[in-house]
């Protein structure tokens, strides 16, 4: 309460003091004339004015948003009135006066009557402002000129829209009612608010009231059901607004139930992956965890993720010094971060020699290896850093795991590693290949060589205890290079949005979900597993482009246009989780599965990696590119036609396995 209204409703409150008195003696005798009943009342207003203001402060009624006046301010009148009155009481009893008990008690209930409409009067006010005949007979003169919005939801989450909407009047936001496809709940007071009909009343209820805007509160709702809540407003003519989804409120983000438009990702939303957290505290708590890439999208989510869990010390590694140098800001400033050391890194994963010196130095004991070339047409044009970045980075990686041995080392890898049409995913195959290799290799032999040498074939008879995983999963969200910042843009520019192929089907997930995959399954490895999460259905890039034309504001093909450019070099129109030969099996996680790739030939692998990193290194694409497809059989450009060779060992490197899937942790 700002200090001129407080300064009023003192005044207010002074006046039904002295009302209260006067009218109860009045109640009493009929008459206020008579010089004892006129020196009682002076004496007793003297005393309980001043009492009774303090007695009102005392209780914080002026520290009340008074146009939201609710059960909990008519209590605290309550007790104002009564705590005064034995105040009263007291004074009655001490100064001897002949004060009429009824008067004393008419006195108590016309100060509960008055001060109480006091509070209440304001609050009618806003309600009868709402009702469409008064707005129509006194346009503008009962307030109500911020942008009226209905609010999608009547439960938890609507209320607590409604409360937020009052607390902060600065918005200049007035919520009219309720929408809920609940029948149960039609014509029910929340908040003051009434639930004003069902989805398909929308563009009545919008029109009666004046509404301009629709905020969804379903933090539980699918991204379905979002999706078609946005259509039906913007068939009303209505701009739409959400608030977080349950995920985010669970993962603690944001701190305050925040509204704010619907972006793309609420339209994919699922429900979020109940996570082991117990599984994860357990190996992440007070650890000393490195983190390659973490200046990136993914890496750098992973980061704050890992925070709540209390690691002793997170090493955030990376080549680009401005990311790492973000990412560490970003850390420190989070209260999850007291008590953990916060250490930047700068490597590159190439250098064997410098990733071997930050092992030995920090003694990392869980690794989440999440750097890499990930920009598919990038890469066409550039296999060999393809190769030294995503495969000799991942050996040097492995190498150093295998001198100083972590606990758990997990690995991010990728939906385009399934049947490759393209360099990238055909590297993260092989990088996924090298981690299984390790993860199996005997005491007697290592197919990984000496760290020194380039050469992947020296023996070992080291077996390291670290547990190895990898996970697969589709296209994040918002992800640096991704989709969606690029439609975006286009959409800002005025320009069309391009599109490859209307047909073009991809598999989606935000960059919270990916992190949180990748940090459970370092929970679950046991053997150099391949985790996958059940990622629903595969959405159409077109759907994806005319939702986020829709977000904001505007039309498709009427004001922006969308051109098919036809497919990219190493683009694909389906992407796959599993190969061939995988078969996948549910693990002790809901949503996650576990997939068992086929036996490999160390030896066969080890001599084929030793070339192809070595033509890498001299630049020679065309080599690269021949032995890439002697490791993965079934990777195959999409420039060079659509014909795969099967997936069997007969004319590569590969053995076929012998069995299927079993769940992580047997």
């Amino acid at each position: 309460m700002k200090r001129r209204t407080k300064l009023l409703f003192l005044a207010i409150d002074v006046m039904s003091m002295v009302a209260a008195l006067f009218i109860a003696f009045w109640l009493r005798f009929e008459s206020f004339t008579q010089h004892s009943h006129y020196q009682m009342g002076v004496q007793m207003l003297v005393f309980s004015i001043p009492v009774s203001v303090f007695i009102l402060w005392w209780v914080g009624l002026y520290n009340r948003t008074i146009a939201f006046t609710s059960i909990p301010d008519l209590i605290a009148v309550f007790q104002a009135a009564t705590l005064a009155t034995m105040a009263k009481m007291g004074f009655i009893y001490f100064q001897w006066l002949g004060f009429s008990r009824a008067v004393l008690v008419a006195d108590w209930l016309l100060n509960m009557a008055f001060i109480g409409f006091a509070r209440v009067a304001p609050r009618l006010l806003l309600l009868l402002a709402e009702e469409p005949w008064v707005r129509w007979a006194l346009p503008g003169a009962l307030g109500g000129s911020g942008k009226r919005v209905l609010i999608f939801g009547a439960g938890r989450a609507g209320e607590s829209v409604v409360r937020e909407l009052r607390q902060s009047e600065t918005l200049g936001i007035t919520p009219v009612g309720f929408i809920d496809d609940d029948r149960a709940k039609q014509g029910q007071i929340i908040q003051g608010l009434k639930v004003l009909g069902t989805r398909h009343d929308l563009a009545q209820v919008a029109e009666r009231y004046e509404v301009q805007e629709v905020i969804i509160a379903l933090s539980a709702a699918s991204g379905q059901t979002v999706r078609e809540i946005a259509r039906d407003c913007r068939a009303a003519g209505l701009r739409v607004k959400t608030v977080p989804g349950l995920a985010d409120l669970l993962a603690g983000r944001p701190a305050r139930l925040q509204v704010r438009d619907v972006e793309i990702s609420d339209l994919l939303r699922r429900p979020p992956v109940r996570l082991d957290l117990d599984s994860i505290a357990a190996y992440v708590k007070g650890k000393r965890v490195l983190v390659t890439g973490a200046g990136g999208s993914i890496g750098s989510e992973l980061c704050r993720q890992l925070l709540p869990f209390g690691p002793g010390a997170l090493f955030l590694l990376g080549q680009g010094e401005n990311s790492i140098y973000q990412i560490h800001q970003d850390l420190r400033q989070r209260p999850e971060a007291a008590g953990v050391q916060l250490v930047p890194v700068i490597a590159n994963i190439q250098d064997g020699a410098r990733l071997q010196q930050v092992f030995a130095e920090r003694r990392p004991q869980i690794v989440f290896h999440a750097a890499a070339h990930k920009h598919v047409p990038l890469m066409e044009d550039h296999p060999c850093e393809a190769v030294k970045n995503n495969v000799l980075g991942t050996l040097n990686l492995l190498r150093a795991a295998r001198e100083h041995p972590p606990e758990r080392f997990v690995m991010i890898s990728t939906d385009k590693a399934v049947r490759p049409t393209s360099v990238m995913g055909a590297t993260k195959r092989v990088a996924e290949m090298l981690l299984q290799i390790e993860a199996r290799r005997g005491a007697a032999a290592s197919p990984m060589g000496a760290p020194e040498a380039g050469s992947a074939g020296a023996t070992d008879a080291h077996q390291p205890p670290t547990r190895f995983a990898a996970v697969r999963f589709g296209n994040v969200l918002g992800s640096r290079g991704s989709v969606i910042p690029l439609f975006m843009k286009q959409i800002e520019r005025g320009e069309a949005i391009t599109i490859t192929h209307p047909d073009m089907v991809r598999y989606f997930m935000t960059i919270p979900e990916a992190s949180q995959l990748v940090i459970q399954a370092g929970a679950l490895g046991a053997g150099g597993e391949i985790f996958l999460l059940d990622m629903g259905e595969p959405v159409r890039i077109l759907d994806l482009a005319e939702d986020l034309i829709r977000l904001a504001g505007l039309e498709p093909g009427k004001d922006v246009r969308i051109e098919f450019s036809g497919t990219r070099p190493g683009e694909k129109l389906h992407e796959e989780l599993l190969t061939a030969v995988e078969e996948s099996s549910a693990t002790r996680i809901e949503k996650i599965f576990v997939a068992r790739s086929e036996a490999l030939d160390a030896a066969a692998v080890t001599a084929a990696v030793d070339r192809l990193i070595a033509d890498a290194r001299r630049g020679d694409d065309a080599a690269v590119l021949a032995g890439l497809r002697a490791l993965v059989p079934a990777f195959r450009r999409e420039s060079e036609g659509t014909a795969r060779p099967a997936e069997k060992t007969g004319e590569s490197v590969t053995a076929a396995a012998g069995g299927g899937a079993r769940p992580a942790g047997e």
